[in-house]
C-alpha cells in the first residue's frame, strides 16, 4: 500500500483515502484536489508539501498550493536541504527534480529558485541580505532569506534555516536579538555530501557550527545583524544599524551591486 504525508511547518501527517480522484499531475506545483497514486485516492486538498511513496517502487513529491503563502514557503523549505549538489542546475531543471527528489543547494540558489516559483503563482516576494556586523569569518558572513507580502504585510521567511521569526518582516527581525522568537517551518536535515578531499565541505561544516539548537541561534544571530533587499533596480541597499556604521567599507567591497543608505531611506524605499 502506497504512503502519502502532507508536510507543513515542521510537522507530518498521514493523508487519507478518499474517492473519487483524478490523477496526479504532473508537475511541481498543483492546486488542492484529490488524486490517484498507486491505486488509491488520497485528499490533497490542504495546502502544503505532499510526499507520495510507492515502497521499493517510486517516490513523487508536489506542492499543494491556492493561496496560503505560509504553506507554499514551508512546502519549498522542506524540499531543499543545504549542501552544492544541485546548485549549477537551471531554475526550471531545479523545478523538474523537486517532482521526484529533494534539491541541494546554498541559501542564495535556493531563494534564487523559491522567487522564480513565487513569481510563476503571482506571489509578491522580493530577495533579502544579511550580513554580520561581528568581525568577519570569512566563510559564514552573510545568508540570504526571501520574504513575500501577505495582504498588506510582508513576511520574513528563513528558507535554508527553516525559520520564520516571529512573522516579522526583515525591517523588525534584523538585527537578530535573542528575543526575537523562531518559527519553525521545515525540519528537513541536511545533505551528505562527498567532496575532493581538503575541499570545503557542507556536511563537515553544518555539524562543526550548528548542529545544536543552540549552535545554530548563536551563529544566526552572529550573521543576521545587517539587513539589506535587492531594489528592482538590480542593487541590494542595506542600512547600518546603530554601532555598526564603521562596516560600511567592509559592505560595500563585497559588491559592486551594494549599496549603504540610511535606515529612514531604506524604510522608505522598501517600507513606504
Amino acid at each position: 500500500m502506497p504512503i502519502v504525508k502532507r508536510f507543513h511547518n515542521d510537522i507530518d501527517t498521514v493523508v487519507p483515502t478518499q474517492p473519487p480522484a483524478g490523477a496526479l499531475p504532473a508537475g511541481f506545483v498543483i492546486p488542492p484536489g484529490v488524486y490517484t497514486f498507486g491505486g488509491a485516492n488520497y485528499n490533497c486538498t490542504e495546502e502544503g508539501l505532499y510526499r507520495f511513496w510507492d515502497p521499493l517502487g517510486q517516490t513523487q513529491q508536489r506542492l499543494v498550493y491556492h493561496s496560503d503563502v505560509d504553506a507554499l514557503m514551508s512546502g519549498l523549505a522542506w524540499v531543499v536541504v543545504n549542501g552544492r549538489a544541485d546548485e549549477a542546475l537551471s531554475v526550471s531543471a531545479m523545478t523538474n527534480k523537486a517532482v521526484t527528489s529533494k534539491l541541494s543547494m546554498l541559501c542564495g540558489k535556493t531563494v534564487e529558485w523559491a522567487k522564480a516559483i513565487c513569481d510563476s503563482l503571482g506571489v509578491e516576494a522580493r530577495i533579502c541580505n544579511a550580513l554580520t556586523g561581528a568581525a568577519p569569518t570569512n566563510y559564514y558572513d552573510g545568508h540570504v532569506m526571501i520574504e513575500a507580502k501577505l495582504g498588506e504585510v510582508w513576511k520574513l521567511y528563513d528558507l535554508s534555516n527553516n525559520f520564520t521569526y516571529g512573522g516579522l518582516p526583515l525591517k523588525d527581525a534584523l538585527p537578530l536579538l535573542p528575543p526575537t522568537p523562531d518559527v519553525a517551518i521545515a525540519a528537513d536535515g541536511y545533505a551528505v555530501e562527498g567532496w575532493a578531499p581538503g575541499s570545503f565541505d557542507v556536511t563537515m561544516w553544518q555539524e562543526t557550527t550548528m548542529r545544536t539548537p543552540g549552535q545554530s541561534r548563536s551563529e544566526r544571530e552572529r550573521v543576521l545583524q545587517m539587513p539589506g533587499i535587492l531594489h528592482s533596480d538590480g542593487l541590494t541597499y542595506f542600512y547600518l544599524p546603530a554601532g555598526m556604521e564603521s562596516r560600511q567599507s567592509w559592505v560595500l567591497a563585497l559588491s559592486g551591486a551594494y549599496r549603504v543608505v540610511s535606515k529612514t531611506a531604506w524604510e522608505g524605499m522598501f517600507y513606504p
